[in-house]
């Protein structure tokens, strides 16, 4: 979903600079590694995010989202996020995700935090048709190059990253790797289990499977046996 609303409202050419948003990510979450005052595009930025799940890269994809769109670049951080989750929870409703509430941009737990199988589809099926989510979430691998931080150029260097996607299913030699995946996205907290949306394209068919409260090496086992199901059938 923050793909979405970002796709959607945002410029991929647009360089953002990487703010104090992103030490508010919840200290044992996944990251891109993201350092404040590092200079990136927004289509970087989707990318530490759906790569390897970088809850600091939606934080920072959120603040900047929101701050476009109320065309107020002095809203502070906290209050950005605030407006990029009303975002996200509008758009939901629009898509007919009846079910789902979101309380933060990357996912992480929260009690007012919640979704289910059938809206997650929903939101992958809008996401899925924008070209560049669906390069992305078809990546294995992708490096930045340097990226020099704000105003610092000299003193801090420069900045590298190598995002390698979490997804098995797309990626050769993994023994979740599935020849027919397309995408999209992994998911994990301690309360939802391992989770995964899985599309996969065969025989002039694409469809979308979500796996959620699996295990970590059975949600691809899972996410196969759906697919195959439906193809086969």
């Amino acid at each position: 979903m923050t793909a979405l609303v970002a796709l959607e409202n945002g410029n991929l050419d647009d360089t953002v600079t990487v703010g104090k948003e992103v030490l508010m990510v919840p200290w044992d979450s996944s990251k891109a590694f993201l350092s404040e005052g590092e200079r990136l595009t927004l289509r970087e930025l989707l990318k530490g995010m759906l790569l390897p799940s970088g809850n600091d890269a939606a934080e920072t994809i959120a603040v900047y989202i929101a701050r476009k769109c109320s065309a107020d670049m002095s809203l502070d951080e906290t209050k950005a996020i605030g407006v990029f989750v009303r975002m996200m929870n509008e758009r939901a409703k629009q898509l007919g995700a009846n079910d789902s509430s979101f309380a933060n941009p990357h996912g992480y737990d929260d009690e007012h935090h919640y979704t289910t199988p059938h809206d997650l589809a929903l939101i992958a099926r809008e996401a899925m048709k924008k070209e560049f989510f669906r390069e992305v979430v078809a990546t294995s691998e992708y490096s930045t190059g340097n990226q020099a931080a704000a105003g610092d150029e000299g003193s801090r260097g420069a900045v590298q990253h190598i995002w390698v996607n979490s997804n098995a299913l797309i990626n050769r030699g993994s023994k979740g790797y599935y020849e027919y995946a397309t995408g999209v996205k992994t998911g994990y907290t301690a309360i939802a289990g391992h989770c995964v949306v899985s599309s996969a394209s065969k025989g002039g068919i694409d469809l979308i499977a979500v796996v959620m409260d699996s295990t970590s090496a059975g949600r691809w086992d899972d996410s196969k046996k759906l697919l195959e199901y439906r193809f086969a059938n």
